[in-house]
Formats: structure tokens, C-alpha cells, sequence
């Protein structure tokens, strides 16, 4: 995570929270839509989840057996959806930004 680090001000964590949260992306690996809550930026796909079974797996293996889709640029920031459900307890979803794309118009 340092490239990372090294290349992104927090000038740049500014920018980027403006231009990407509170806006909607769509997975190009399944075409869903979600909403961008916010974005991590101390994690990347190299970091990882406990799946269902209890095994930790990184999210760049994850869709590599999942989705057949090899993530290019390791050290990217993920985006976080905050995922609510019906018992009013969250989960976070986090997605990968080179497998979305933006949805809408802006003015841009």
C-alpha cells in the first residue's frame, strides 16, 4: 500500500472522496449498481475477507476463481458500499474500482 501512499496526497483523498462518493458505480463482472459510501484507502485487492466457510481469501483471488477476471492494478484504493438490511444491521460490500464503471451524467 506505500505506492499508494507515495503517489496520493491528502489533497488527493480529498479529490477523489468528492468526485467518487455518494455516487453509483456498476460491476462490470455481474452489472450491478451500487452507491458509493465512501473509499478505503489504507486497503487494496492484495488485502482480503472471510468467506462463508470461514477462509480468509483476497479479494484479487476472489474474482480471479469467482468471476475469471484478473485484477490489473494491485494497489488500488477499494470503494466501499455500505449494504443495510432488513434487520438494520450493515454490511460492507467493497469493490474494486478498475471492475466499475461510473453510471449517470454530470455536468462534466
Amino acid at each position: 500500500m506505500e505506492f499508494f501512499k507515495d503517489k496520493f496526497s491528502r489533497n488527493s483523498e480529498e479529490i477523489i472522496n468528492k468526485e467518487f462518493v455518494g455516487k453509483s458505480v456498476m460491476t462490470i463482472y455481474n452489472w450491478k449498481i451500487y452507491r458509493v459510501d465512501r473509499i478505503e484507502f489504507k486497503m487494496s485487492p492484495m488485502d482480503g475477507f472471510t468467506n462463508d466457510e470461514g477462509q480468509k481469501i483476497a479479494f484479487y483471488d476472489y474474482y480471479k476463481d469467482r468471476y475469471k477476471v484478473e485484477i490489473q492494478v494491485q494497489h488500488q484504493p477499494l470503494l466501499v458500499h455500505v449494504d443495510w438490511k432488513k434487520d438494520n444491521t450493515e454490511k460492507e460490500l467493497y469493490l474494486i474500482p478498475e471492475l466499475c464503471v461510473m453510471t449517470g451524467l454530470n455536468e462534466n
